[in-house]
């Protein structure tokens, strides 16, 4: 069966699956809102472009569907929980609701019909810098393995010496947090282990790097114990998608394959907390409510408008590491919930609710259209995804798909911020100085 007709085949029973659901819903919840109508209407959205991305390039891991994924899952969880279960929803949450649609809508509109064609390539003595010929593999596992010991000391440093690991676990969400943020600086481990495994598994699945594979299973190893004694299931996205990324970009797993991984995946995010305790329960509550809860307070209070200013102290601290700029985050629990930022708690605030303090309902057009054209504008071509070849788009590719979730529950600051000085710029700095000639020039080429 050709692929267009099998996509066409499945996108219809997920229709008729979708309406029979909303249809069964409607006769036990009896609802007129048209904010909720327009919650179901955006299930056969996300599901329409699912089908055309996967007809075209026949894969599940490319940038526009996984954001769509999280897009619907940040977006439709909590309206849906909100309706099955009879709970008052808002007019500020439905706002809320409006403006992340118009933000999945602008982006989509960048990237799938506005795209920049060819791309951004960066050229060195005028070959594309990520040339599999001009890479030592074996330079590359050096540097990593003496990034996962720098990485190593610095968490033995920070949760054994200093806090002491008994402590630290027993401790709650928001006692961690601030233990934490004393350490903000050597607590760069948390984003470099998962990405180390990463990398790692690539050298073993390319090229069967020498000491790649143990090194894959101790950075694991290692990144799911701190996602374990931290809580966090965010840290789970980090671990995970990389690796289901890899296998199926090598072939290992076939796309059936993924969406069962997928699924599994998913329930255990659910799971996660409840493994601190003797009752297994599933729960997303913190996850996918939260996001809106920061919405409810700010859209019902009288907020003045940013302008931008969040945008400017981003792009400040994306060339200069430490500042004292106060974030968006810092600002919401300064105003609306100090007494969380007393216990040494914190928030994620969510891109979609900046960009709209920042320039009303355009400033989600805007912003979302420009994370479109940049994320297809650095997306490996279809070209570009042969085997055998070291490439640093291919790494560029898993540190985005892994920091996805973060365009819904977390502010430019914290995504840009975090990716770039704990991810982009060690990784690039790494295959850069592996390059087997070091007197090379460096140019940015943009194509349209």
């Amino acid at each position: 069966m050709r692929v267009k007709t099998r996509v066409f085949l499945v996108f219809m029973s997920y229709v008729f699956g979708i309406t029979i659901v909303f249809l069964y819903i409607l006769n036990k919840h009896a609802f007129t809102d048209i904010n909720m109508v327009l919650c179901w209407l955006s299930l056969y959205f996300f599901g329409l472009v699912i089908a055309y991305d996967y007809s075209k390039r026949e894969t599940f891991f490319t940038f526009g569907i996984v954001f769509n994924i999280f897009g619907a899952l940040y977006t439709n969880f909590y309206i849906i929980e909100s309706i099955l279960l009879d709970n008052i929803i808002t007019s500020e949450t439905f706002m809320a609701m409006r403006l992340s649609y118009i933000s999945i809508l602008s982006f989509d509109i960048a990237y799938y019909i506005f795209p920049i064609k060819h791309g951004i390539s960066i050229y060195i003595n005028k070959r594309e810098w990520y040339d599999q010929d001009k890479y030592n593999p074996g330079r590359i596992m050096k540097m990593l393995l003496g990034l996962f010991a720098v990485s190593l000391a610095a968490e033995y440093y920070v949760i054994f010496s200093k806090i002491g690991l008994g402590a630290f676990f027993s401790a709650s969400r928001s006692t961690k947090t601030l233990l934490l943020s004393g350490y903000s600086l050597l607590s760069f481990y948390q984003h470099t282990i998962p990405l180390i495994a990463a990398i790692a598994l690539y050298l073993y699945l390319n090229n069967k790097t020498k000491h790649s594979f143990p090194l894959f299973l101790g950075a694991i190893i290692v990144a799911v114990f701190n996602a374990y004694i931290r809580g966090s299931r965010a840290e789970l996205i980090c671990i995970i998608l990389p690796i289901i990324f890899l296998l199926h970009y090598y072939n290992k797993i076939s796309n059936r394959t993924v969406i069962v991984l997928g699924l599994l995946s998913l329930l255990l995010f659910g799971l996660w907390k409840s493994f601190y305790s003797t009752q297994r329960t599933i729960s997303y509550d913190s996850e996918f409510n939260t996001w809106y809860k920061i919405c409810n307070n700010v859209l019902k209070s009288g907020f003045k408008y940013k302008y931008g200013s969040t945008y400017m102290t981003t792009i400040k601290n994306l060339i200069i590491p430490v500042t004292d700029s106060n974030t968006l985050s810092t600002w919401y629990l300064q105003n609306y919930e100090a007494d969380v930022l007393a216990r040494g708690g914190g928030r994620g605030f969510s891109a979609v609710l900046e960009a709209y303090i920042n320039f009303n309902a355009i400033g989600n057009v805007i912003i979302y259209f420009l994370y479109g054209e940049i994320l297809r504008a650095f997306e490996p071509q279809k070209e570009e995804w042969s085997m055998n070849r070291i490439n640093y788009k291919l790494v560029l590719a898993f540190i985005i798909l892994s920091s996805m979730y973060l365009f819904f529950r977390a502010e430019s600051y914290s995504l840009w911020k975090n990716m770039a000085w704990f991810k982009i710029y060690p990784t690039a700095l790494i295959f850069i100085c592996s390059r087997k000639k070091s007197d090379a020039e460096v140019v940015l080429k943009i194509e349209f």
